[in-house]
C-alpha cells in the first residue's frame, strides 16, 4: 500500500505539471482585441480557447490552449500571452461597451476616463511584473502585421503551423466576417465586434484629459511604444 500511495503521488505531480505547462493566460485589459485574438488562435491551432467568463458572444469553458482573462489572476497560470492596446482606444471602446451592455454600472465620460486610466495602469503593470514566460502582443501590430505576430504566437504556444495556415486563419477571422457570422447566430455582433483599428477614440478626449492620461500613463505607455497626441 505505501508503494501504491507513492506511485499515486508521483502520478499526481506529473499530471499537475502537465496541466500547468498548458495553462496559458490570454490576458488583456477589456476591449483590447482579446476575443478576436482568441478566434484567431482557435482557427490557427484547431484547439479550443478557454475563458473565465460566460461571454454571450464567446461562450467557452475555463480550459483550453489559452484562457481568456481580464482579471489580475496571474497566479493561476504558468505562462502568459499579454495583449496590449493603446489606452486611448481601449478606454474609449470600453465606455461604449459598458453603456451598451451594463448601463446601470456605466459612468459618464469624464468619471469613466479617470477611473479607467487607473484601471489600465493597474492591470497593465500587474501583468508586466510577473516573472513568468510571457509573449507581449500589441493590438496595433496584430492589425498591421497579423502574419508576423501570429508566427511569434505559434512559436510561443509550440504550434506546428505552416505559413499558409496562418494566412487562412487571418482571412477567416477578419472583423467583418466575425461580425457577419455572429449576426447570423442572432448575437449583438455590432456591439461586440466594433470597428477595430486604432486612433478612432482619440477625438473624444479633451485636452485636459489627454494631459491627465499623459501624466499618469506616459511612462508605462512609452514601454509599449505608445505616444499621447500631445507628443505624436
Amino acid at each position: 500500500m505505501p508503494s501504491l500511495n507513492k506511485w499515486s503521488r508521483k502520478r499526481l505531480v506529473f499530471l499537475r505539471k502537465l496541466i500547468l505547462r498548458n495553462n496559458v493566460a490570454l490576458a488583456s485589459y477589456p476591449r483590447s482585441g482579446n476575443t478576436w485574438l482568441s478566434q484567431l488562435i482557435e482557427t490557427l491551432s484547431g484547439q479550443q480557447v478557454g475563458s473565465i467568463y460566460r461571454d454571450p458572444i464567446f461562450p467557452r469553458p475555463a480550459t483550453g490552449v489559452v484562457i481568456k482573462t481580464h482579471k489580475c489572476d496571474g497566479q493561476r497560470f504558468n505562462r502568459i500571452v499579454h495583449l496590449v492596446r493603446s489606452p486611448l482606444d481601449s478606454i474609449s471602446s470600453h465606455f461604449d461597451y459598458m453603456h451598451r451592455y451594463y448601463p446601470h454600472r456605466a459612468l459618464d465620460w469624464g468619471p469613466h476616463v479617470a477611473d479607467q486610466t487607473q484601471e489600465w495602469k493597474r492591470h497593465t503593470a500587474y501583468w508586466m511584473q510577473l516573472t513568468k514566460p510571457r509573449l507581449t502582443i500589441r493590438y496595433e501590430d496584430l492589425m498591421a502585421e497579423p502574419y508576423v505576430e501570429l508566427r511569434k504566437l505559434a512559436e510561443f504556444l509550440h504550434l506546428a503551423v505552416e505559413d499558409g495556415e496562418i494566412e487562412q486563419a487571418v482571412e477567416a477571422c477578419r472583423i467583418d466576417r466575425l461580425r457577419e457570422a455572429s449576426s447570423k447566430r442572432g448575437e449583438d455582433a455590432e456591439g461586440f465586434f466594433r470597428k477595430g483599428g486604432s486612433g478612432h477614440g482619440i477625438s473624444r478626449y479633451s485636452a485636459a484629459e489627454i494631459a491627465a492620461i499623459e501624466a499618469e500613463l506616459g511612462e508605462l505607455m512609452a514601454k509599449f511604444g505608445y505616444e499621447t497626441p500631445s507628443k505624436s
